[in-house]
C-alpha cells in the first residue's frame, strides 16, 4: 500500500506544475525587464549576431552593462633553466680475494 493515494499525486501535480508556471513567469518578466532597459525588444526572428570591437589592452576591463568579460592570461616570458653538472665517480672494483674457502673434510666412513 503507497503513502501517496490518487488524490495526494494529483495535487502533488498541481502543485508541481502551478510552481513551474510561477517561476517560468517571473524569469520572463525578468528579461523582458533587462530588454527594455537596454533600450531593445527580442525579436524571435532575428538572430543574434557577434559584435567585434577593436578594445585597446587596459590592466582592468570597465565591465559591460549586460555581458561578459574575457580576460585573457598571457604566461611570463620563459626563463631558461639552470644548467648543473654533477659528475659522479664510481667506487673502484674490490680487489680480488686471496684466501680460498675451507675445504670439506671428510671423516673416512
Amino acid at each position: 500500500m503507497s503513502r501517496f493515494d490518487t488524490g495526494r499525486r494529483l495535487k502533488i501535480a498541481v502543485w508541481t506544475g502551478a510552481a513551474l508556471a510561477w517561476g517560468t513567469t517571473a524569469a520572463m518578466a525578468a528579461q523582458r525587464t533587462a530588454n527594455a532597459q537596454a533600450g531593445y525588444e527580442a525579436d524571435p526572428g532575428v538572430q543574434a549576431q557577434a559584435v567585434t570591437e577593436k578594445v585597446a589592452a587596459a590592466p582592468i576591463p570597465t565591465l559591460p552593462e549586460g555581458g561578459l568579460v574575457i580576460l585573457r592570461f598571457q604566461p611570463p616570458p620563459e626563463v631558461p633553466q639552470e644548467v648543473r653538472t654533477v659528475r659522479v665517480q664510481a667506487p673502484s672494483p674490490r680487489p680480488p680475494a686471496t684466501s680460498s674457502a675451507p675445504q670439506p673434510k671428510s671423516s673416512g666412513s
